[in-house]
């Protein structure tokens, strides 16, 4: 009789060969065979996961565990699986129903920390690295993670955190970056720009390092030069994801005509390339190339994906085809959960056409509202004088709706200054408020069905406006609410010769110019807007003084 271990090393003998079909059967047969042998469950898990069929993988670690609860490596497992999915909510769920104090290993607390550092909770993730470290100091996914937490969270200590990550891992270009990203937070900006450009010279073919040597090539004031690494590294050894990193950095920097071309050209070399034509495609567009976007578009198939499918729906729009448009988004939405940039499409075209939904989406009483904060003046006081430091490394974003003007990086509410927690609470006060004032749930509607479940301040930023500056209409992909909250504003803000109001519902002028604003906010100091994440929002340009505000996004828990 076959035992269990010679089926299992079969199996994954046949999977190291490159045999994954007969692996799949060899590990089928094990679990016939043996249906309630844990570590079988796991080893198949393994197997699976090494594939990448997450799900998959999933379902066998998790009968592992109910057949042995504490089996310590089937939850481990389970909880890089749960990672990757992108779901750490459950693996919180999973490691605190299965494992008793004394089965606790540095990878778990290590993964636990992972998970509450994605889910926000902070404090919780520091603790939990903290007992990590304490079991095992060389912890590579401990001390990556504090590191990350520390750089996320505005710790000076970030730099020596990954300065020893590096020396446990001297070669990873991943934490090298992140490294680089500590050094420009603490305002060592020459010194990020030397190791980036050390960087870009020894992985020329990476992406990523490119988007960060240009991003502070950009910081350092360079406007007409700073994707020249990315031109040489492309000049030298052509690839798509090369191309589209540079045309990415392009239209993030506003020159989508710029981008659109060097786009083309890839995808002469590349002709069946989705990601370089939608890419392309959407440049165009935003170019005002709507023929040649056209074109593209009937290439692809525009249902392959929610991003074509958005992206053609985009499109349009901007050829005046509103109820195709509304057809086709009308499917998105049913086909996706809660979607908001279909949703903030389909209210133009409703809007467009007369049709009484735009009232029920964005008209009803309560979804607007401007919140006072439940803060002392000299709080304010304080608060802004932490943000104007912070402002003085900070610099104009890629990709972002800011013109002329600055904005922090990292999670802004998530820093450890006394100022900001005291901030934090004070816009979680506000949220309540406006959720007391909110329409009765409603299932079909993107916010209002989810007016009852637990919401978060996901991310956060700060946005500094001095002497000019707008935000040009946009809207929060991830978000449930969006907001604005006033620290400092100019002497007659709002006025006909000053400008700087909040302008909601306008769309951007590309997609809908005949399109005005549903409402505007005139900005008070100490106050907070609140208003769907679904909805485009904007500001007029401001003409003089000082214009500072926090945003920040709201997410919910599932219903």
């Amino acid at each position: 009789m076959t035992d269990t271990g010679a089926l299992v090393r079969e199996a994954m003998a046949l999977a190291n060969a490159g045999e994954d079909q007969a692996a799949q059967e060899r590990f089928s047969a094990a679990l016939a065979r043996f249906p309630n042998d844990a570590r079988v469950a796991n080893s198949a898990g393994n197997f699976h996961a090494r594939a990448r069929r997450n799900e998959t993988a999933l379902v066998h670690f998790l009968r592992a565990l109910e057949l042995e609860p504490n089996f310590t490596e089937a939850t481990a497992n389970a909880g890089i699986v749960y990672l990757r999915l992108n779901q750490p909510e459950k693996l919180l769920q999973l490691f605190t129903s299965r494992l008793e104090t004394g089965h606790w290993t540095a990878q778990l607390w290590a993964l636990r920390a992972d998970a509450e550092r994605l889910s926000n909770a902070l404090d919780c993730a520091s603790t939990s690295y903290a007992e990590a470290l304490k079991l095992d100091p060389a912890n590579k996914r401990a001390l990556i993670g504090r590191a990350r937490l520390s750089l996320e969270r505005g710790e000076t200590r970030a730099i020596a955190d990954f300065q020893q990550c590096l020396t446990q891992s001297p070669g990873d270009p991943e934490i090298f970056c992140d490294y680089v990203e500590a050094l420009a937070a603490n305002d060592l900006l020459d010194e990020a720009r030397q190791s980036a450009a050390a960087l870009v010279s020894q992985l020329p073919a990476w992406p990523r390092g490119h988007l960060l040597f240009a991003e502070l090539a950009w910081a350092a004031g360079e406007r007409e030069q700073f994707d020249r690494e990315l031109c040489r590294a492309v000049e030298s050894a052509p690839s798509p994801e090369l191309y589209l990193a540079w045309g990415s950095l392009l239209a993030g920097a506003g020159q989508h005509g710029r981008a659109a071309e060097i786009l083309d050209k890839a995808l002469s070399n590349w002709p069946n390339n989705q990601d370089l034509a939608l890419n392309c495609a959407i440049c165009l567009g935003e170019a005002g190339d709507t023929q040649r976007a056209a074109s593209l578009y009937k290439m692809f198939d525009t249902a392959a994906s929610l991003d074509w499918s958005v992206a053609y729906a985009r499109h349009l729009i901007q050829l005046g085809a509103f109820e195709e448009a509304e057809c086709l988004l009308g499917d998105i939405i049913q086909a996706n959960d809660n979607p908001v940039e279909a949703w903030a499409l389909i209210d133009i075209c409703w809007r467009t056409m007369n049709d009484p939904r735009h009232a029920w989406l964005h008209g009803q009483a309560g979804l607007v509202q401007a919140v006072p904060l439940n803060i002392a003046r000299s709080q304010l006081d304080a608060i802004a004088e932490l943000l104007l430091h912070l402002h003085q490394r900070s610099y104009e974003p890629f990709s972002q709706s800011i013109r002329g003007g600055s904005q922090t990086k990292g999670a802004l509410l998530n820093r450890v200054e006394p100022e900001l927690k005291a901030l934090r609470n004070a816009l979680q006060e506000a949220l309540q408020t406006y959720r007391a004032g909110l329409p009765e749930r409603d299932d079909r509607h993107p916010l209002l069905s989810r007016r009852d479940s637990a919401w978060d301040i996901s991310g956060s930023w700060s946005i500094l406006m001095n002497g000019i500056g707008q935000h040009v209409s946009h809207v929060h992909p991830q978000g449930l609410l969006s907001s604005a909250c006033y620290i400092i504003l100019p002497d007659g803000i709002g006025t006909k010769s000053q400008g700087g109001l909040l302008e909601l519902g306008r769309p951007p002028s590309q997609l809908a110019p005949q399109l005005d604003p549903l409402t505007t906010i005139c900005p008070a100091v100490g106050h907070c807007a609140l208003f769907p994440s679904t909805l485009f929002h904007g500001t007029q340009p401001i003409s003089g003084g000082r214009r500072m505000s926090v945003a920040f996004d709201v997410t919910a828990a599932a219903v």
